[in-house]
């Protein structure tokens, strides 16, 4: 599976508003951002682009919601960055996020907990190698 990296943000909920930010698109910092992608460089499996922070993952009622998100040039959906981006905005600090993607809500593929192992070690090694 992919490496994502998140170069921005949507938000599917008014999160931000408790630190005083409507912003629905956020973006990562820009001097880890380049950072990252050059380290990513040669990399097959990386891709690098917009992801939808959301607090529905799952959607029982709406299965093909990821449709919508993809039509919004979303390449992945997870929980967590909007809010990390948020908070990073907020108290004027650099953040990125890299994702390895472990489950596509598209084909249904997910990785055994062997691969998922193998592949979160190869996200981890791209971060070590940018910033350590």
């Amino acid at each position: 599976m992919d490496i994502v990296i998140a170069e921005k943000a949507m938000l599917d909920s008014n999160f931000g508003e408790a630190y005083g930010s409507k912003d629905m698109i956020l973006s990562s910092s820009p001097k880890l951002f380049n950072m990252v992608k050059e380290s990513s460089k040669g990399m097959k499996n990386v891709k690098i682009g917009t992801i939808m922070s959301s607090q529905w993952f799952y959607q029982p009622a709406r299965p093909n919601a990821w449709k919508q998100n993809a039509k919004k040039g979303a390449l992945l959906v997870e929980n967590e960055t909007g809010a990390i981006y948020t908070i990073a905005k907020y108290f004027n600090k650099d953040a990125i996020t890299l994702i390895t993607v472990s489950e596509s809500l598209v084909t249904k593929d997910s990785l055994s907990p062997e691969d998922r192992q193998n592949s979160f070690n190869q996200m981890l090694s791209l971060a070590l190698e940018t910033f350590a």
